[in-house]
């Protein structure tokens, strides 16, 4: 029997060409990967702002919510209340309707933001 030679392993060689053409791809593929990567980063940090503005929008909104509770514990708060939504008079009040305006300030009219409390 003849003897086989022992020989050692080699790898066989893939073509210059390949492996520039293997190499591209991978580096494409990893760019679309962090391209897709940044959109992403890009609308959570959008979506972060907007949920910070809708808490400082809450936070405003509760801080005027809490003052106007502490406001309503007061007693000339209930009667102001009384006196501007319901048009409830306290004891020895006299209410004074004005049907002319116009006799109060003349021919400008009312000053900006006169609200007619008769009209609502």
């Amino acid at each position: 029997m003849a003897k086989k030679e022992k020989t050692s392993w080699r790898p066989k060689r893939i073509p210059l060409s390949w492996a520039i053409a293997i190499l591209c791809v991978i580096i494409a593929v990893f760019a679309m990967l962090t391209k897709k990567q940044e959109q992403l980063l890009n609308l959570r940090q959008k979506e972060l702002a907007e949920a910070r503005e809708d808490k400082n929008a809450l936070e405003v909104k509760y801080y005027e919510m809490v003052s106007k509770i502490e406001q309503a514990g007061s007693d000339e708060f209930i009667a102001n209340e009384a006196r501007t939504k319901y048009g409830f008079l306290a004891d020895g009040e006299i209410r004074f309707i004005i049907t002319n305006p116009s006799v109060l300030w003349g021919e400008e009219g009312p000053p900006p933001g006169w609200k007619n409390p008769n009209e609502r």
